[in-house]
């Protein structure tokens, strides 16, 4: 693992097999790989071609079921107007990410300041509130309550690993009162449920506040540089955030590697004398490749049911019934006007609005909307047992409109336009029983020779971009060092990308 050289680096750790254990066979060859497929061109799926790309001999193929290379990491056009699929933006602490960005694509970023608000009962307050903002928001008496919950909950331990729920974590975290005022009301609309049943881990994931005395903090004092826990500015791809992708795909192209698109794997089979034949399908055509490993990016629990397709376990189903991701509609409006606010991103914690985010792209980068006009991406998100996804494109664009309007941003008569688009995987949903379930998961996959999950949907964690740039480039390391071995090394390793810093 030398091409990394920063102190964020997780490196391996040695891997001891329990008895039993089919790994630990003292007779299994190491099997050399030379052809690797990808399963995804998302920017962990690019980020491991790019790695393996500098070896020489590499044959490295990528299945990428869109049209386009990026995953998330995508925008659109839409009436002379670019957008990303909700908002994106790039910071890192990883000196391995800077570098890989910095290499394949410093001509393309922008730096651009960072600003968002959150609606609380019809007025919009500075997120991250300032100490001026937040008197006037909450006054006087509303602050020194929220001081007083806060003290209250360190007087009882304040935050402990006994925490078990996410509104366990925050109350004993923020003070009873602050958590009912502003978090609760925003994770339970995001997430879809009540803050009993999500855990803890999205507390420490999500939310990088870190705390009532960390926000109180930020009002007087400084943010400690590599400490912080909001941004003042953040990087950007000039163009939109698929730029990147398209970029590296077209670097990646030019050294050899094969990128297939439109093409969704239908499944995953091991080869009797190592490797692994994944199956695809596309418009009119479907096939076969083989290669001695493969990297994956797609939805683990898609990946799962792949290899458990020849060999059923009820036991596993049943846990894999249980690992669910959030889905998300976005809701494109042009406007006629030339902007709506300063805003990077803006909060509607209401439970009375459709959406519980908005981003405005002429404040990421000016050129993606035309003079005199704007577009907003409004999000919304759902289950997938959540029957408002069935609804058509017409009613979320009905109610996102009615609703924008509400908020007094935006006057019915300068809207022009609006457009749909839905994310399937947006983020995985921690439930209580998570861990568990994804522990058996990854026993599961640690026993599959020469095969990789990593990502944000391949680890089923939550992460940043350059979180997901980051384990692409450690899985292609990770299988080039130990081959048909690697499964072992990474999964006894997977629980330390957890830890990684989410900085808002």
């Amino acid at each position: 693992m030398d091409w990394i050289k920063d102190e964020s680096h997780y490196g391996f750790p040695e891997y001891k097999a329990p008895d039993g254990d089919p790994l630990n066979s003292i007779t299994r060859q190491k099997l050399p790989v030379r052809r690797i497929i990808i399963l995804g061109a998302g920017l962990a799926g690019l980020a491991a071609a790019c790695r393996l790309s500098e070896t020489p001999g590499m044959e490295i193929v990528i299945l990428e079921k869109e049209k386009t290379p990026g995953g998330l990491a995508t925008s659109i056009s839409f009436q002379g107007h670019r957008g990303d699929l909700g908002p994106h933006r790039i910071h890192t602490e990883i000196a391995g990410v800077q570098n890989l960005l910095h290499q394949y694509a410093n001509d393309l970023l922008i730096s651009r300041p960072r600003a968002s608000r959150m609606m609380l009962d019809g007025h919009f307050l500075a997120y991250p509130p300032t100490l001026g903002g937040a008197l006037r928001h909450f006054g006087p008496f509303g602050l020194v309550r929220f001081a007083a919950s806060y003290l209250g909950a360190l007087l009882r331990g304040g935050l402990s690993s006994s925490c078990r729920t996410f509104e366990e974590a925050m109350t004993a975290s923020f003070g009873a009162a602050l958590y009912r005022a502003i978090v609760k009301p925003y994770a339970e609309k995001t997430w879809g449920m009540p803050a009993s049943q999500i855990s803890a881990d999205v507390a420490g994931a999500r939310v990088s506040a870190g705390g009532l005395g960390a926000l109180a903090r930020r009002l007087i004092m400084p943010e400690k540089k590599g400490r912080e826990t909001s941004l003042s500015e953040f990087l950007y791809i000039r163009g939109g955030i698929g730029r990147l992708p398209l970029h590296l795909a077209k670097i990646l192209r030019k050294r050899g590697v094969i990128i297939q698109s439109s093409r969704s794997v239908t499944g995953l089979k091991a080869l009797p004398d190592g490797g692994w034949e994944v199956s695809w399908k596309e418009p009119g055509a479907h096939g076969n490749l083989s290669a001695d490993a493969c990297l994956s990016t797609i939805p683990v629990t898609d990946l799962v049911r792949f290899l458990g397709a020849s060999r059923p376990d009820p036991g596993l189903e049943q846990t894999m019934a249980g690992l669910h991701y959030l889905s998300m509609i976005l809701v494109f409006v042009r406007l006629k006007r030339p902007s709506v606010g300063p805003d990077s991103w803006l909060y509607f914690p209401d439970p009375t609005l459709i959406f519980n985010r908005a981003c405005e792209f002429r404040n990421f980068d000016p050129e993606l909307s035309p003079a005199g006009e704007t577009m907003l991406c409004l999000e919304i998100t759902s289950l997938p047992h959540d029957p408002e996804w069935n609804r058509p494109d017409g009613y979320f664009v009905r109610e996102a409109c009615r609703d924008l309007g509400k908020t007094g941003l935006v006057r019915q008569e300068e809207i022009l336009g609006t457009t749909v688009r839905r994310i399937t995987h947006a983020y995985p949903v921690y439930t209580t029983s998570y861990r568990d379930r994804l522990q058996d998961v990854f026993a599961f996959l640690r026993n599959s020779p020469a095969l990789l999950s990593f990502g944000r949907q391949g680890l089923f964690h939550h992460n940043n971009m350059d979180h997901s740039i980051y384990e692409g480039i450690l899985a292609a390391e990770c299988m080039m060092e130990h081959g048909s071995e690697a499964p072992r090394f990474w999964y006894a390793a997977s629980e330390q990308f957890r830890r990684l810093r989410i900085v808002d």
